[in-house]
């Protein structure tokens, strides 16, 4: 009798962890593939293409909207920054469950829409919307063409005072000092915007300007890869000020936390046209403040993310065309999966709300 209750004990063991990994299986890779104007829905695991949205346009970045079932994207244009002759003036909402289109937005009379954010605190109007060569931050309300007109649409037009490409939220848990903080390329320092009032009320100085910046997941620390040289700046968020650089192998261009708050990657940003030299990823131990590894990965490594537990990190490879999956404990490539048109932005997409409490 004892042994056939363990048997049937084992038996219930197993039957929960299968339905757990069952329910693992839920998450996704959302991948925007710019040349061929798609994004793609990745299993996370085995590469396998789950699902694709055709843009329209020339998509870069992706966030997910609050509520978990769509996802934005922007519509920056044919060309890249500082040569983008035909800059496009629209942001893209897409079902997630299906992939396809919930509306289209409007930013003119803005141009060249990049960077993408969400502010948690303004479920109105939570996308943050950097467009570029209108140096301004658009706080947008995103939904169905139904539900929301094109005048409607723009809720603030914020003077980011220089082209910002990128923006970030660093999320603090203090409701009454939000903040998004802009990369500005072409100006010596990051804007500071009050998500209370959409206003910049400050400056955060750097001599030579940013590329992508991306924040701790305690909020409390920005992490912002230098214009030109091979430098991360380490922001203070409380204080609003620069505290520190690290040196790296190479100058990056796209940063990012792993979900575990352990590591920072930091992808070299130039286009590598010798199949001979690889592409490098800078791991940088957020406690020492210092480069730990340096991975090799692909032809020109451009964006990263990581599972919430920080266990896998996943980059994409935009020469290759690939998307990278890294092994956070080991800092090596495992696998590699085919991601044509070439592969961008990339979000960890983590799909257990089903799951028992």
């Amino acid at each position: 009798m004892v042994g056939s209750m363990r048997v049937w004990s084992l038996v219930a063991v197993i039957a929960i962890v299968g339905w757990w990994q069952d329910a693992a299986r839920g998450d996704y890779l959302l991948v925007t593939c710019n040349r061929s104007g798609e994004v793609l829905k990745m299993d996370p695991t085995d590469g396998r293409v789950i699902g694709r949205f055709q843009t329209g346009g020339n998509p870069h970045e992706v966030v997910v909207l609050p509520g978990g079932t769509t996802a934005a994207t922007a519509m920056y244009g044919d060309g890249i920054y500082g040569k983008n002759a035909n800059p496009g003036r629209e942001v893209v909402v897409f079902n997630l469950s299906d992939m396809t289109q919930s509306a289209r937005h409007s930013t003119t009379p803005y141009l060249a829409p990049h960077g993408l954010a969400v502010d948690t605190g303004r479920p109105e109007a939570p996308l943050l919307v950097a467009s570029d060569l209108s140096s301004r931050v658009l706080r947008m309300r995103v939904g169905s063409t139904s539900t929301i007109s094109n005048e409607d649409r723009i809720v603030a037009a914020v003077d980011a005072a220089g082209p910002c490409h990128w923006v970030c939220v660093p999320e603090t848990g203090d409701s009454e000092a939000r903040i998004a903080v802009t990369s500005n390329k072409g100006s010596e320092y990051l804007s500071v915007i009050d998500l209370q009032t959409d206003r910049r009320t400050g400056v955060i100085e750097l001599p030579r300007g940013a590329q992508h910046l991306a924040a701790t997941p305690d909020g409390r620390t920005i992490y912002a890869a230098d214009y030109s040289e091979p430098v991360l700046h380490v922001v203070d968020v409380p204080s609003q000020s620069v505290t520190g650089t690290i040196a790296l192998t190479a100058p990056a261009g796209w940063v990012s936390v792993t979900g575990d708050g352990q590591y920072v990657l930091a992808a070299a940003f130039t286009i590598n046209d010798r199949p001979d030299r690889p592409g490098t990823i800078d791991v940088i131990d957020v406690e020492k403040g210092s480069v730990l590894h340096t991975i090799r990965a692909g032809r020109w490594p451009f964006a990263s993310t990581s599972t919430p537990d920080g266990e896998t990190a996943f980059v994409t490879d935009y020469k290759a065309e690939m998307v990278h999956l890294i092994d956070m404990a080991t800092f090596e490539v495992t696998r590699s999966h085919a991601a044509p048109g070439g592969p961008e932005s990339v979000v960890y997409v983590a799909e257990l709300d089903n799951a028992p409490e």
